[in-house]
């Protein structure tokens, strides 16, 4: 996130297709909004060289739950193959966000989540 097209290029090389708001590497994809990193989609057969990271340190628990920040997420899950402001895409697993923290997922076995379900 943040990184430039100059940035990209360095890091990425030379893209397979591309325009102003996006550069793609065979299925994999780099989004732009003002010539910056803004999202992407990350596939396993052109993977990205690309990290999402904590804002913040925090603790590392071994699970996320509702009401968990995408922080906590992503110290705990990992960089999303793809993302958005209210989503984080691990493969087939989704993890929903609202007001910046876990409203729900959609788990699927073939992608694992460490989540647990809220206490009831």
């Amino acid at each position: 996130m943040g990184s430039t097209q100059d940035d990209v290029l360095a890091i990425q090389g030379t893209p397979t297709e591309f325009s102003e708001d996006e550069f793609d590497y065979g299925s994999s994809a780099v989004y732009f909004s003002h010539a910056v990193v803004h999202s992407w989609h990350n596939s396993r057969a052109n993977p990205l060289k690309v990290r999402l990271l904590p804002s913040t340190n925090t603790t590392r628990p071994e699970y996320f739950t509702v009401g968990s920040t995408k922080d906590d997420v992503l110290a705990i899950q990992g960089t999303p193959t793809e993302f958005s402001e209210d989503k984080f895409e691990y493969g087939f697993s989704t993890v929903y966000f609202s007001y910046g923290v876990v409203r729900s997922w959609d788990y699927s076995s073939a992608n694992p989540l460490k989540v647990r379900p809220p206490p009831q």
